[in-house]
């Protein structure tokens, strides 16, 4: 989707249009909610106004996958998690992991993850996508919570989670 074109316009639009008014829809790229709605993230003010800005959410289709997550992210990775800590304070992020091999390492340990679920405000993970991720020894393990706080099958519960621990586990 090329944001800048009135046809990627369009075509949100019209997904919004039809939709009921209280629901949302996701972008893949936190720079195409920035190219159809300006680079200031959500406000209060702003939330669940119904507008369209308040009406578009995130979706990262490779969590964790690489430092941009296999091209979330541009250049600007610093400014477009900022941008997501605040406007997915409001909408939802959800997402799915892509990537096990040696360039995800660094990041799908679990207190990055944690980290990041939490910081970027994640309301669901699909756990059924790159199962390695969440299957392969101390990973699995770790990351999996209570229903208290994360979950990878159901995402994040309506209560408030309990600080993210990573418990020790085997890599068998």
């Amino acid at each position: 989707m090329a944001t800048g074109e009135p046809k990627s316009r369009a075509i949100v639009d019209k997904l919004l249009e039809v939709l009921p008014a209280g629901r949302m829809i996701t972008l893949r790229y936190p720079r195409h909610k920035m190219d159809l709605n300006g680079p200031d993230p959500l406000t209060e003010i702003e939330a669940f106004s119904e507008s369209p800005k308040a009406r578009t959410g995130a979706h990262n289709d490779c969590f964790l996958a690489s430092k941009a997550d296999w091209g979330t992210y541009t250049n600007s990775i610093d400014r477009e998690k900022e941008f997501y800590r605040q406007d997915n304070l409001f909408v939802p992020q959800g997402g799915e992991t892509c990537n096990s091999n040696a360039e995800a390492q660094p990041f799908i340990g679990c207190e990055n993850a944690l980290r990041q679920l939490d910081e970027l405000h994640f309301k669901t993970l699909n756990s059924g996508y790159e199962r390695v991720c969440w299957t392969a020894g101390a990973r699995a393990a770790a990351c999996r919570k209570s229903s208290d706080g994360w979950d990878t099958v159901s995402g994040w519960s309506n209560r408030k989670p309990k600080p993210p621990q990573c418990p020790a586990v085997s890599s068998d």
